[in-house]
């Protein structure tokens, strides 16, 4: 008799909602019509200097390429599937 064989891919559902999150936002970032509009939101020096403190936030969804995208859904889902587990559904 042989054992049932366990999934391939078997994350909790917010992992995999963050993951989409972060790719698709990056998709609408680097292929939509406001690629200009994202230079407002990005971190500066001299926008903090200038007592402008929203970049702290909006740069945290913000995202250097298609590598840095996928590398932080990667960690996002290797990481975030044992902390959904561990915190339950």
């Amino acid at each position: 008799m042989r054992p049932d064989r366990e999934p391939i891919f078997n994350a909790p559902w917010q992992p995999v909602a963050l993951v989409v999150a972060i790719v698709g936002g990056y998709a609408l970032q680097d292929i939509g019509p406001w690629r200009d509009v994202v230079w407002r939101f990005a971190f500066s020096p001299s926008d903090l200097a200038a007592g402008r403190w929203e970049g702290l936030v909006t740069s945290l969804f913000l995202h250097g390429g298609w590598p840095h995208a996928l590398m932080n859904g990667a960690f996002a889902l290797a990481f975030g599937a044992p902390l959904a587990r561990f915190l339950g559904g």
